[in-house]
């Protein structure tokens, strides 16, 4: 007789099985009122099988070790709404008479890129405290260097930092590069000193030296921008350069190239994504790009940003072919939730344990992650990244987040601390090997 590995089927409602006669895995699901049945494949003695339903309101699909085996069209929402039992369906259907592990479910339809990462990459399964991205530690906070310390500091204060390791360039002024930017007090936010700063160290560990010619990008040079802000550097390989991401003022992030061996000299190269290349928005800023193919767009370059709409702050997606001409995605990927407190910005793209996330901080003063998956079409909101403290150095506000390791495997944790108006760049180091381990970053340089 048939052997019932999870359901509902009691009433028919939802079951997973393996028919005994035919030598087949199967699921079935009640469907907008009519039953849907997908099957194939088959077990063999002694081996875990993979196994993977998925549904997204137009297909029913199922998957065998990462590949599919049937679908069937449908419509509806699934009618089960009561517990759903693991080694048995409630049904008719014999025990289960093997194994079970590893059980996950997701609120929407998982694509066929997904069902092979999880395939190849399922994850330990240890559900202990350091096998979650929302159980990382952090250690040693403090600030990279005093805000007041360099010459160039407007309104001494410092926001998103971005990092890369310089290996790649002919003559770079230390082994990182840091570019940051103030972002203004009152007095100063909407004056032209307020541009984009460079510091170099050989160590990641808070010894910073201020490059002599900041700003290195200076805001006098639009007649457009009050103000250049938010840096993020990418050396991009095709063209064998920096490029250097900036929103300038807050309608528009703009793109320059190095024009120069040392990371330190830039060209303008124009607009990547503004205003007007989507609707409703009054802001498009705080951007990151990286060298990142989406699975089923096609581009070579992904770029994650912040708009504005109707006084909310979302996180935005945009895909490029060259990083310099943009295409601006007509939908969120991060929309604000009610624990964050208004809006979200500043996002970090980035693996955990085989989830494809996004870090980003929050009106509630913390870094929260979201699981956005590889093809950056959902939105799972997994819980806080980084709790910020009240005390120094975060003073209840962290943001910006920014991952880096170094050439010994240390991950290095940079940000933003501080209230708004009054920040500084701040770092932590990730001490716990299993989370170095299951952390893996999209290379910026």
């Amino acid at each position: 007789m048939d052997r019932g590995i999870l359901g509902d089927w009691s009433e028919g409602a939802l079951t997973m099985w393996y028919d005994t006669v035919n030598d087949y895995w199967g699921f079935a699901a009640r469907i907008g009122g009519t039953i849907r049945k997908v099957t194939g494949g088959s077990p063999t003695v002694g081996d875990w099988t993979h196994l993977v339903a998925a549904y997204d309101g137009a297909e029913l699909k199922m998957y065998v070790d990462g590949t599919e085996v049937d679908s069937v069209t449908a419509s509806g929402d699934f009618e089960s709404e009561s517990t759903i039992q693991m080694g048995s369906d409630t049904g008719d259907h014999n025990y289960w008479h093997g194994r079970v592990d590893e059980m996950r479910t997701y609120s929407l339809g998982l694509s066929a890129n997904e069902v092979q990462e999880l395939y190849e990459n399922p994850g330990s399964g240890d559900l202990g405290d350091d096998d979650h991205v929302t159980d990382i530690h952090l250690t040693n906070r403090q600030l990279a260097f005093a805000p007041s310390a360099p010459s160039y500091s407007p309104g001494d204060e410092w926001i998103f930092p971005s990092i890369i390791e310089t290996s790649k360039i002919d003559n770079p002024l230390g082994k990182y590069h840091l570019y940051c930017a103030p972002h203004g007090t009152p007095e100063t936010k909407d004056g032209e000193t307020v541009g984009i700063a460079l510091f170099y160290s050989d160590t990641l560990n808070g010894t910073w030296t201020e490059y002599s010619g900041n700003p290195i990008i200076d805001p006098s040079d639009f007649s457009d921008a009050s103000h250049i802000s938010s840096p993020h550097a990418l050396f991009a390989d095709e063209y064998g350069k920096v490029l250097l991401y900036a929103h300038g003022s807050n309608d528009k992030t703009r793109w320059w190239y190095c024009n120069g061996g040392n990371g330190a000299t830039f060209d303008y190269g124009g607009i990547a994504v503004e205003n007007s290349m989507y609707s409703g928005s009054s802001e498009t800023s705080y951007a990151r790009v990286y060298d990142y193919s989406i699975p089923n767009r096609g581009n070579n370059y992904t770029m994650f940003f912040m708009a504005n709409q109707s006084g909310t702050r979302h996180i935005r997606l945009a895909i490029s072919d060259d990083g310099k001409d943009w295409t601006v995605d007509p939908d969120a990927v991060i929309t604000p939730q009610p624990e964050h407190d208004g809006n979200v910005s500043s996002p970090f793209f980035f693996r955990y344990n085989g989830m494809y996330c996004l870090a980003f901080n929050a009106s509630d003063g913390n870094t929260w992650v979201t699981e956005v998956g590889q093809d950056i079409d959902r939105e799972n909101h997994l819980g806080i990244l980084n709790p910020a403290t009240d005390g120094t150095p975060d003073h209840g506000r962290c943001a910006s987040p920014f991952f880096i390791r170094d050439d010994n495997g240390q991950l290095w944790f940079y940000y933003e601390s501080g209230s708004r108006l009054n920040e500084a760049i701040a770092f932590a180091q990730m001490p716990d090997s299993a989370d170095s381990t299951n952390l893996s970053l999209f290379e910026l340089s």
